[in-house]
């Protein structure tokens, strides 16, 4: 694919797509390690609530991240829309 315009190419995942894969991704895991450790039910459900939190976390930044990229894209379409006005 030519990036004709000198800008950033874009994937053809979408990132909700990846958001979806990594945070599906990280419940298998802590279910998995739940299953596989050896703990009473009080320090699993504390364990739990600590992922949980990560998680939320994780997914926070993730959003935010991605609501970044957005805005630079929106910037960046923005600018070439004014530079194809003012050419044309």
């Amino acid at each position: 694919m030519n990036n004709i315009g000198g800008g950033k190419e874009m994937s053809n995942n979408s990132p909700g797509s990846l958001m979806s894969g990594l945070l599906t991704g990280v419940a298998i895991g802590i279910s998995l390690g739940l299953l596989y450790a050896p703990r009473t039910g009080r320090e699993i459900r504390a364990e739990l609530k600590h992922r949980a939190l990560e998680l939320k976390d994780r997914a926070e930044e993730l959003g935010e991240d991605l609501l970044e990229q957005v805005e630079e894209l929106g910037d960046d379409v923005r600018t070439r829309i004014k530079k194809a006005t003012v050419a044309a």
